[in-house]
């Protein structure tokens, strides 16, 4: 895929500024330095007519540590990859570090947790809307398990189609009007 061509890195200091930031595009709180921060990253990778967006999202104790904070710690808080297409976006990763996430030490609660995967979805919603694409498209075990418990009441749904890659997953979507 091609090189990095923008990456943003914002510093919000609290969950509930992490999730105005996805569901409404806003930062609502002045910015404090001494305190705990939730800093999103996110990457876009532009190649062959495809748009790739890599946002990780961690909780970090001061502000110069925050690269050393990814998904291999238990800081982590999400992860979200997706592509633009040329007809839908499609989502090739969404993670939450909840009781899912093989993390032992949880930054968010589980309340936290539902609340992330919603305002993600949102964010995704709206920006299918922006690029005027009608569905979005996301991969899921054939157990259902994780669809039952993040996807189906966000709106996403069963299509019957197997995963491209993995006749062990199948695809759901979200319509978006």
């Amino acid at each position: 895929m091609g090189s990095i061509e923008n990456s943003i890195i914002i510093i919000l200091d609290n969950i509930n500024d992490v999730y105005d930031y996805f569901k409404l595009g806003i930062i609502n709180n002045p910015f404090t330095l001494y305190s705990t921060k939730f800093i999103v990253n996110d990457e876009i990778r532009k190649s062959d007519n495809i748009e790739q967006h890599s946002i990780r999202i961690w909780k970090s104790n001061t502000l110069f540590n925050y690269w050393y904070n990814d998904l291999h710690t238990s800081q982590f808080v999400a992860a979200l990859d997706y592509s633009i297409r040329e007809n839908d976006i499609k989502i090739e990763y969404l993670s939450v570090n909840d009781d899912e996430c093989c993390y032992t030490q949880k930054p968010i609660s589980q309340t936290e947790s539902e609340e992330m995967i919603r305002a993600l979805v949102d964010y995704i919603r709206e920006t299918a809307k922006k690029e005027y694409k009608t569905k979005v498209i996301i991969d899921v075990h054939s157990n259902l398990r994780i669809y039952n418990k993040s996807y189906k009441n966000e709106g996403f749904q069963l299509t019957g189609r197997k995963c491209e890659d993995n006749p062990y997953w199948e695809e759901v979507e979200l319509i978006v009007s």
